[in-house]
């Protein structure tokens, strides 16, 4: 008995050894939702000290901010109206209309997809957040005007028939359900 308490224990040492904890993705999928209407992103946002990162142009371009990325800077610039917004990436330092603003955590490229933390951009462009732990949901209230991107058709082959691609529940983020142009299902109620 006792050498197994020693095996077990030995083995639990070598896991924590070979794969050091990192809290930088969060084990439960991260909703995020304005208005009440759920975002949808390419890239799942994930959370990093406490704090939730997004693709950057998804968030600003919902709220209306029009985005640009600078790669000689290697910079997050987004603008509306009269505001702007300068992220650079792996910065602890941003800046809004040329104030220097710090950040517990900076934007950072994830997957090839430049995520922002969602807090500052959602405060900078004047919403309210809100964080509801017990659901791992992101609850932003915004009094503008919102643009949430509808699913893409993508064709099957060429120039065929269309296909439309709606993300689908919490349990399966980042996977598309394809369903088939209303056509298709009459064709077959005809028959």
């Amino acid at each position: 008995m006792k050498l197994i308490s020693i095996i077990i224990m030995t083995v639990a040492l070598l896991i924590t050894c070979l794969f050091p904890h990192q809290n930088v993705y969060a084990a439960t999928s991260i909703n995020v939702k304005i208005n009440g209407q759920t975002l949808y992103f390419d890239q799942p946002p994930i959370n990093e000290n406490g704090r939730v990162l997004v693709p950057m142009r998804t968030i600003f371009e919902v709220m209306g901010a029009d985005v640009q990325w600078v790669t000689q800077t290697a910079t997050v610039k987004a603008t509306k109206g009269d505001l702007m917004i300068n992220l650079p990436l792996n910065h602890k330092q941003a800046t809004i209309n040329g104030v220097k603003k710090g950040l517990d955590v900076p934007a950072k490229s994830v997957n090839g997809r430049t995520l922002v933390p969602l807090r500052f951009v959602s405060e900078a462009l004047g919403c309210q957040v809100v964080w509801k732990s017990a659901k791992s949901l992101v609850s932003i209230s915004y009094d503008g005007e919102i643009v949430i991107p509808s699913p893409a058709a993508t064709p099957i082959n060429g120039d065929e028939e269309e296909r439309l691609s709606v993300p689908i529940g919490n349990a399966f983020d980042g996977i598309e359900v394809p369903l088939l142009k209303s056509e298709v299902f009459d064709d077959f109620l005809d028959k």
